[in-house]
Protein backbone atom coordinates (compact mmCIF):
# COMPACT_ATOMS: atom_id res chain seq x y z
CA UNK A 1 0.00 0.00 0.00
CA UNK A 2 1.26 3.65 -0.72
CA UNK A 3 0.01 7.18 -0.10
CA UNK A 4 0.46 10.26 -1.45
CA UNK A 5 0.66 12.99 0.53
CA UNK A 6 -0.11 16.75 -0.20
CA UNK A 7 1.78 19.71 0.80
CA UNK A 8 0.02 19.75 4.37
CA UNK A 9 0.19 16.50 4.59
CA UNK A 10 -3.26 14.88 3.38
CA UNK A 11 -3.47 11.77 1.47
CA UNK A 12 -4.42 12.74 -2.02
CA UNK A 13 -4.19 9.22 -3.59
CA UNK A 14 -4.16 5.58 -1.97
CA UNK A 15 -2.43 2.81 -4.22
CA UNK A 16 -1.54 -0.87 -4.18
CA UNK A 17 1.27 -2.80 -5.88
CA UNK A 18 3.24 -6.00 -5.43
CA UNK A 19 6.18 -3.70 -6.49
CA UNK A 20 5.09 -0.37 -4.70
CA UNK A 21 8.52 1.34 -5.73
CA UNK A 22 8.06 0.12 -9.84
CA UNK A 23 4.40 1.05 -9.49
CA UNK A 24 5.57 5.05 -8.09
CA UNK A 25 8.11 5.41 -10.00
CA UNK A 26 5.19 4.28 -13.09
CA UNK A 27 2.92 7.13 -11.75
CA UNK A 28 5.54 9.78 -12.79
CA UNK A 29 6.68 8.44 -15.89
CA UNK A 30 3.73 6.50 -17.84
CA UNK A 31 0.91 8.85 -16.66
CA UNK A 32 1.52 12.04 -17.87
CA UNK A 33 -1.85 12.74 -17.97
CA UNK A 34 -2.37 12.63 -13.94
CA UNK A 35 -2.04 16.06 -12.70
CA UNK A 36 -2.50 15.78 -9.33
CA UNK A 37 1.27 14.47 -9.15
CA UNK A 38 2.15 17.98 -9.37
CA UNK A 39 0.56 18.16 -6.34
CA UNK A 40 2.43 15.26 -4.31
CA UNK A 41 4.99 16.25 -1.21
CA UNK A 42 5.46 13.01 0.19
CA UNK A 43 5.08 9.44 -0.33
CA UNK A 44 4.51 7.00 2.62
CA UNK A 45 3.75 3.04 2.10
CA UNK A 46 3.16 0.09 4.74
CA UNK A 47 3.52 -3.35 3.74
CA UNK A 48 0.20 -5.57 3.97
CA UNK A 49 1.79 -8.86 3.32
CA UNK A 50 -0.65 -10.23 0.79
CA UNK A 51 -2.57 -8.97 -2.14
CA UNK A 52 -6.08 -10.07 -0.66
CA UNK A 53 -5.29 -8.03 2.74
CA UNK A 54 -4.00 -4.98 0.17
CA UNK A 55 -7.29 -5.38 -1.45
CA UNK A 56 -9.34 -5.03 1.22
CA UNK A 57 -7.28 -2.39 3.26
CA UNK A 58 -7.18 -0.08 -0.06
CA UNK A 59 -10.54 -0.01 -0.39
CA UNK A 60 -11.28 0.57 3.65
CA UNK A 61 -8.81 3.75 3.49
CA UNK A 62 -10.65 4.96 0.30
CA UNK A 63 -13.32 4.69 2.33
CA UNK A 64 -12.13 6.24 5.17
CA UNK A 65 -9.90 8.99 4.05
CA UNK A 66 -11.98 9.81 0.82
CA UNK A 67 -8.81 11.00 -1.18
CA UNK A 68 -9.36 13.60 -3.71
CA UNK A 69 -7.95 11.58 -7.10
CA UNK A 70 -9.52 8.11 -6.08
CA UNK A 71 -12.28 8.71 -8.17
CA UNK A 72 -13.06 4.76 -9.23
CA UNK A 73 -13.45 3.02 -6.17
CA UNK A 74 -14.98 6.35 -4.03
CA UNK A 75 -18.43 5.03 -5.82
CA UNK A 76 -18.01 1.68 -3.82
CA UNK A 77 -19.84 3.98 -0.80
CA UNK A 78 -23.32 2.45 -2.47
CA UNK A 79 -21.58 -0.81 -3.21
CA UNK A 80 -22.03 -4.14 -1.39
CA UNK A 81 -20.77 -4.66 2.46
CA UNK A 82 -21.08 -7.79 4.70
CA UNK A 83 -23.46 -7.02 7.31
CA UNK A 84 -24.73 -8.82 10.83
CA UNK A 85 -27.85 -9.42 12.29
CA UNK A 86 -29.42 -11.57 14.41
CA UNK A 87 -32.07 -14.30 13.68
CA UNK A 88 -35.69 -15.09 15.05
CA UNK A 89 -33.15 -17.50 16.87
CA UNK A 90 -31.23 -15.09 18.97
CA UNK A 91 -28.24 -16.20 16.14
CA UNK A 92 -25.18 -13.97 15.45
CA UNK A 93 -25.62 -14.28 11.41
CA UNK A 94 -23.46 -12.44 8.38
CA UNK A 95 -24.77 -11.49 5.34
CA UNK A 96 -23.62 -9.66 2.48
CA UNK A 97 -26.08 -7.23 0.68
CA UNK A 98 -26.19 -3.65 -1.58
CA UNK A 99 -25.06 -0.93 1.33
CA UNK A 100 -27.67 0.87 2.15
CA UNK A 101 -29.20 3.53 4.95
CA UNK A 102 -30.33 1.06 7.84
CA UNK A 103 -27.36 -1.47 7.21
CA UNK A 104 -24.21 -0.88 9.79
CA UNK A 105 -21.71 -2.15 7.47
CA UNK A 106 -18.88 -4.38 8.76
CA UNK A 107 -17.11 -3.60 5.63
CA UNK A 108 -17.75 -2.68 2.34
CA UNK A 109 -16.74 -4.04 -0.86
CA UNK A 110 -16.76 -2.21 -4.56
CA UNK A 111 -17.79 -5.82 -6.37
CA UNK A 112 -19.83 -7.97 -5.39
CA UNK A 113 -17.80 -11.05 -6.23
CA UNK A 114 -15.42 -9.58 -3.73
CA UNK A 115 -18.30 -9.49 -0.92
CA UNK A 116 -18.86 -13.20 -2.11
CA UNK A 117 -15.63 -14.04 -1.57
CA UNK A 118 -14.88 -12.71 1.74
CA UNK A 119 -18.46 -13.99 3.31
CA UNK A 120 -17.73 -17.50 1.89
CA UNK A 121 -14.60 -17.19 3.45
CA UNK A 122 -15.91 -16.26 6.94
CA UNK A 123 -18.52 -19.14 6.27
CA UNK A 124 -15.76 -21.28 5.85
CA UNK A 125 -14.16 -20.52 9.40
CA UNK A 126 -17.23 -21.13 11.00
CA UNK A 127 -17.30 -24.67 9.85
CA UNK A 128 -13.83 -25.08 10.79
CA UNK A 129 -14.24 -23.43 14.16
CA UNK A 130 -17.83 -25.45 14.82
CA UNK A 131 -16.27 -28.69 13.43
CA UNK A 132 -13.06 -28.18 15.85
CA UNK A 133 -15.77 -27.70 19.04
CA UNK A 134 -18.10 -30.99 17.84
CA UNK A 135 -13.93 -33.17 17.35
CA UNK A 136 -12.78 -31.54 20.82
CA UNK A 137 -16.54 -32.64 22.86
CA UNK A 138 -16.15 -36.16 21.02
CA UNK A 139 -12.65 -36.42 22.14
CA UNK A 140 -13.84 -35.63 25.90
CA UNK A 141 -16.77 -37.93 25.43
CA UNK A 142 -14.42 -40.91 24.22
CA UNK A 143 -11.42 -39.95 27.36
CA UNK A 144 -14.41 -40.45 29.81
CA UNK A 145 -16.80 -43.12 28.65
CA UNK A 146 -16.71 -46.60 30.47
CA UNK A 147 -13.94 -49.05 29.51
CA UNK A 148 -15.37 -52.37 28.15
CA UNK A 149 -14.12 -56.00 29.28
CA UNK A 150 -12.92 -58.06 26.76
Amino acid sequence: MYYFHNKIGKVIYVGKAINIKQRIYSHFTQNKKHSFLNEVHDISYEITGSELIALLKESDEIKRLYPLYNQAQKRARSGYCLFEYIDRKGIHRINMGRQSKGIEPLIGFDSYDAAYIIKSIVALIAIIKASSIIVTVLIGRLNTAPKQAH
